[in-house]
Protein backbone atom coordinates (compact mmCIF):
# COMPACT_ATOMS: atom_id res chain seq x y z
CA UNK A 1 0.00 0.00 0.00
CA UNK A 2 1.13 3.44 -0.98
CA UNK A 3 1.69 5.98 1.75
CA UNK A 4 1.14 9.88 0.07
CA UNK A 5 2.38 12.71 1.96
CA UNK A 6 2.42 16.66 0.85
CA UNK A 7 4.62 19.28 2.36
CA UNK A 8 4.44 22.43 1.22
CA UNK A 9 6.31 26.18 1.89
CA UNK A 10 6.80 29.70 0.67
CA UNK A 11 10.50 30.56 -0.10
CA UNK A 12 11.35 34.56 -0.73
CA UNK A 13 13.29 33.60 -3.71
CA UNK A 14 12.41 32.97 -7.21
CA UNK A 15 11.44 29.90 -8.84
CA UNK A 16 14.69 29.64 -10.93
CA UNK A 17 16.91 29.52 -7.85
CA UNK A 18 14.81 27.38 -5.83
CA UNK A 19 14.88 24.94 -9.00
CA UNK A 20 18.53 25.13 -9.37
CA UNK A 21 18.67 24.09 -5.75
CA UNK A 22 16.68 21.24 -5.77
CA UNK A 23 18.95 19.89 -9.02
CA UNK A 24 22.05 20.78 -7.79
CA UNK A 25 22.67 17.24 -5.98
CA UNK A 26 26.63 17.89 -5.99
CA UNK A 27 26.04 20.79 -3.29
CA UNK A 28 23.08 19.36 -0.89
CA UNK A 29 25.80 19.22 1.88
CA UNK A 30 26.29 23.08 1.29
CA UNK A 31 22.71 23.54 2.73
CA UNK A 32 21.79 19.92 4.07
CA UNK A 33 22.84 19.07 7.17
CA UNK A 34 23.31 15.26 7.23
CA UNK A 35 20.85 12.67 9.53
CA UNK A 36 19.94 9.44 9.86
CA UNK A 37 18.42 9.74 6.27
CA UNK A 38 20.60 11.86 4.47
CA UNK A 39 24.13 12.21 4.77
CA UNK A 40 25.69 12.67 1.08
CA UNK A 41 24.60 12.54 -2.70
CA UNK A 42 27.55 10.19 -4.26
CA UNK A 43 28.03 8.46 -7.50
CA UNK A 44 26.72 11.46 -9.79
CA UNK A 45 25.92 10.77 -13.33
CA UNK A 46 25.15 14.71 -14.03
CA UNK A 47 25.38 17.49 -12.55
CA UNK A 48 23.05 19.78 -12.63
CA UNK A 49 20.35 16.80 -12.38
CA UNK A 50 18.46 16.09 -15.55
CA UNK A 51 16.24 13.74 -16.58
CA UNK A 52 17.90 10.48 -16.37
CA UNK A 53 20.23 11.59 -13.71
CA UNK A 54 21.44 8.63 -11.26
CA UNK A 55 22.68 9.06 -7.85
CA UNK A 56 23.12 7.42 -4.48
CA UNK A 57 21.49 9.17 -1.42
CA UNK A 58 23.36 7.77 1.42
CA UNK A 59 22.77 8.12 5.02
CA UNK A 60 23.40 6.80 8.52
CA UNK A 61 20.36 4.14 8.18
CA UNK A 62 19.88 3.65 4.37
CA UNK A 63 21.49 4.01 0.95
CA UNK A 64 19.34 4.87 -1.56
CA UNK A 65 19.79 4.07 -5.35
CA UNK A 66 18.02 7.03 -7.15
CA UNK A 67 17.15 8.48 -10.83
CA UNK A 68 15.22 11.91 -11.81
CA UNK A 69 12.44 10.85 -13.93
CA UNK A 70 10.46 14.07 -14.67
CA UNK A 71 12.39 17.26 -14.48
CA UNK A 72 10.83 19.99 -16.50
CA UNK A 73 12.65 23.32 -15.35
CA UNK A 74 11.95 25.57 -13.44
CA UNK A 75 8.39 23.77 -12.54
CA UNK A 76 8.96 20.40 -11.93
CA UNK A 77 11.39 17.50 -10.52
CA UNK A 78 10.79 14.15 -9.80
CA UNK A 79 13.57 12.18 -8.23
CA UNK A 80 12.77 7.90 -7.13
CA UNK A 81 14.75 6.32 -4.69
CA UNK A 82 14.84 2.63 -3.21
CA UNK A 83 16.42 0.53 -1.34
CA UNK A 84 16.69 -3.34 -0.09
CA UNK A 85 18.19 -4.42 2.98
CA UNK A 86 17.97 -7.24 5.47
CA UNK A 87 16.58 -6.62 9.43
CA UNK A 88 16.70 -9.48 11.37
CA UNK A 89 14.28 -11.50 9.47
CA UNK A 90 12.69 -9.41 7.38
CA UNK A 91 14.11 -8.34 3.86
CA UNK A 92 12.84 -5.10 3.35
CA UNK A 93 12.24 -2.91 0.14
CA UNK A 94 11.46 1.08 0.27
CA UNK A 95 10.38 2.41 -2.89
CA UNK A 96 9.95 6.35 -2.64
CA UNK A 97 9.07 8.90 -4.94
CA UNK A 98 9.61 13.30 -4.26
CA UNK A 99 7.83 15.33 -6.41
CA UNK A 100 8.50 19.05 -6.13
CA UNK A 101 6.26 21.33 -7.80
CA UNK A 102 7.17 25.28 -7.62
CA UNK A 103 5.28 27.93 -8.82
CA UNK A 104 5.68 31.51 -8.37
CA UNK A 105 3.93 33.31 -5.89
CA UNK A 106 3.79 37.08 -4.34
CA UNK A 107 5.67 36.12 -1.66
CA UNK A 108 8.54 34.35 -4.10
CA UNK A 109 8.15 30.71 -5.15
CA UNK A 110 5.60 28.42 -3.89
CA UNK A 111 7.85 24.70 -3.30
CA UNK A 112 5.04 21.77 -3.09
CA UNK A 113 6.76 18.34 -2.04
CA UNK A 114 4.49 15.16 -3.12
CA UNK A 115 5.68 11.88 -1.92
CA UNK A 116 4.74 8.79 -2.57
CA UNK A 117 6.04 5.86 -0.18
CA UNK A 118 6.13 1.68 -0.44
CA UNK A 119 7.37 -0.04 2.33
CA UNK A 120 7.66 -4.13 1.69
CA UNK A 121 8.61 -6.58 3.74
CA UNK A 122 7.87 -5.15 7.41
CA UNK A 123 4.75 -5.85 9.97
CA UNK A 124 2.72 -2.54 10.31
CA UNK A 125 4.20 -1.03 13.64
CA UNK A 126 7.42 -0.99 12.08
CA UNK A 127 6.31 0.76 8.87
CA UNK A 128 4.78 3.14 11.08
CA UNK A 129 8.30 4.15 12.36
CA UNK A 130 10.18 4.46 9.26
CA UNK A 131 7.09 6.41 7.69
CA UNK A 132 7.31 9.16 11.15
CA UNK A 133 11.14 9.08 10.37
CA UNK A 134 10.54 10.27 6.64
CA UNK A 135 7.45 12.70 7.24
CA UNK A 136 10.07 14.38 9.74
CA UNK A 137 13.42 14.36 7.59
CA UNK A 138 10.79 15.99 4.42
CA UNK A 139 10.16 19.08 7.21
CA UNK A 140 13.49 19.23 7.90
CA UNK A 141 14.34 19.44 4.32
CA UNK A 142 11.99 22.14 3.64
CA UNK A 143 12.89 24.42 6.32
CA UNK A 144 16.76 24.23 5.63
CA UNK A 145 15.88 24.96 1.97
CA UNK A 146 14.24 27.61 2.62
CA UNK A 147 16.44 29.21 5.61
CA UNK A 148 19.41 28.96 2.94
CA UNK A 149 17.96 30.26 0.26
CA UNK A 150 16.41 33.24 1.77
CA UNK A 151 19.64 33.58 3.89
CA UNK A 152 21.56 33.93 0.55
CA UNK A 153 18.90 36.35 -0.90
Amino acid sequence: MTTEMQFTTTINAPVEKVFDLIADLARYEQWLSSSNLYGSMTKLSDNPAKLGTTYVDKGKTSVMQGMVTEYEAPRHITFQQSTKSKVLIFNITVIIRIRYTLDSTKQGTQVRRDIALDIEGIPGFAKSIIIKQIRAENERILEKMKAHLEKSN
